[in-house]
This record gives C-alpha cells, sequence and structure tokens, in this order.
C-alpha cells in the first residue's frame, strides 16, 4: 500500500502521540504500568513510516511523578494539565497490542527535547561521523524522505 494512503487511514498512530500502554511484564529496574492496570501513557517516537505499518512502536514512558528529574536523560513535559517527564532512558518497542487508547500529544518543543536526549541515551553522536551524517541526509533527501 502507498504511504500516503497508509497516513490517511484514521487508525494510524503517529510519532509524538500519547496512548495509555499496557507494560505490565517490566522487570526489575524497568518501567512498569501502575499497580491496579498495568498501564501507563507512553509517547511514540517511532518514525511516521515504521508507525504506518502498524504493527510495532517505539515508545518512551511518561510519568506525573516529578520528585526528581534525570537532566542528562529525561523531559519535563506538561500534559493534561499536569507537570510530569517523559523517561527517554526506558525507550522500548512494543506491540500494536499494548496500545490502548489515545491520550493525546505531546508538544512540537518536548518532541525536540525528546529527539535530543534519546540522541544521547543511544550515544547516536558519537557513532557517526560528520560526514557519515552528511551522506545519509543526503541519501534521504534524494529518496524523499525529508525536505
Amino acid at each position: 500500500m502507498e504511504l500516503s494512503k497508509l497516513y490517511q487511514r484514521s487508525n494510524v498512530k503517529k510519532r509524538g502521540e500519547v496512548y495509555r500502554a499496557r507494560l505490565d511484564d517490566a522487570e526489575g529496574h524497568e518501567q512498569k504500568g501502575d499497580k491496579e492496570t498495568g498501564h501507563r501513557p507512553v509517547v511514540i517516537v517511532s518514525n511516521n513510516q515504521q508507525n504506518a505499518q502498524g504493527k510495532i512502536f517505539v515508545v518512551v514512558p511518561l510519568t506525573s511523578k516529578i520528585k526528581k528529574l534525570y537532566q542528562a536523560f529525561q523531559v519535563p513535559i506538561f500534559f493534561r494539565n499536569k507537570p510530569g517527564r517523559a523517561k527517554c532512558e526506558q525507550v522500548r518497542v512494543i506491540d500494536v497490542g499494548r496500545l490502548g487508547k489515545y491520550r493525546g500529544k505531546l508538544t512540537e518543543r518536548e518532541m525536540v527535547a525528546i529527539n535530543e536526549k534519546l540522541v544521547f541515551v543511544l550515544d547516536l553522536l558519537e557513532t557517526f561521523s560528520n560526514e557519515q551524517i552528511l551522506a545519509l541526509l543526503k541519501r534521504r533527501l534524494k529518496k524523499g524522505e525529508i525536505s
């Protein structure tokens, strides 16, 4: 199916959208859902081309507990009239079956901050040279993946 048609479907989940997700299988220090339901809000951070397939999503868990913000890994957010934080150090892949109800969308500013934290968490700056990054951008421009 053509990518533009996939985006037009109303049930396509997009980057920056927040959903309730079932995280009840978490172990040890992994981010868990709440004790009663095993659910917690997550923001989708995978690219929309992958999201259009509708099978798996890369997500970052959100929390409204703001006792301590770990500046190197977390982003302060204000979602549904509540302060909170995006826990970028807890990034994970989940199946579409774990996603529940749509809850809203983070702001562009919050997503830019999450992008920056994910680059740090995944150590992407040290992975590529400037020349490799430029070559990657040129290839993506040529393919029409970015403008």
